[in-house]
């Protein structure tokens, strides 16, 4: 039993590592905010009619618990620094069929990686917010500093 258990485990690691080393689908930078300190968070991103989603695979998830203290949150595209910030209000979405067409959009723009995170965690207990157009608030934008956050 031991040995099957083991087997599991390399096999579980192997695709983990498979799955971080295969650039599959966009990338983006959630820039929260909790107590005052500034966050920055590499999330997958769903446009679904026109409307921006992303999801939190875990209820646990840090950067959840940000969005929970102030849903006011900024968006960088692209992976430079200096690259601009829109600024969102993050909605939870209770709607079954909603979360299952963004699920959907997600499996389909992430491939392989995103099997190999559906084989990993519950997607029941997954966590999906729109993101709602808002106005910069004042203070925010690229040029704060932000500290890195494990989703």
């Amino acid at each position: 039993m031991r040995g099957v258990i083991q087997i599991v485990g390399y096999l579980a690691g192997i695709l983990v590592v498979g799955a971080l080393l295969l650039d599959e689908g966009q990338v983006v930078t959630l820039l929260t905010e909790e107590d005052g300190r500034e966050y920055e968070t590499h999330l997958w991103i769903a446009d679904l009619d026109g409307r921006l989603y992303i999801r939190a695979n875990r209820p646990e998830s840090e950067w959840w618990a940000h969005i929970q203290a102030d849903p006011d949150v900024g968006l960088r595209w692209g992976d430079g620094i200096g690259e601009e910030v829109e600024f969102y209000t993050a909605r939870r979405v209770s709607d079954a069929p909603l979360r299952n067409r963004v699920g959907s959009v997600l499996a389909r723009k992430y491939g392989f990686a995103d099997r190999v995170r559906s084989a990993l965690t519950d997607d029941d207990q997954s966590i999906v917010m729109e993101l709602v157009p808002a106005e910069p608030l004042s203070g925010s934008g690229a040029e704060r500093n932000h500290e890195e956050s494990a989703h």
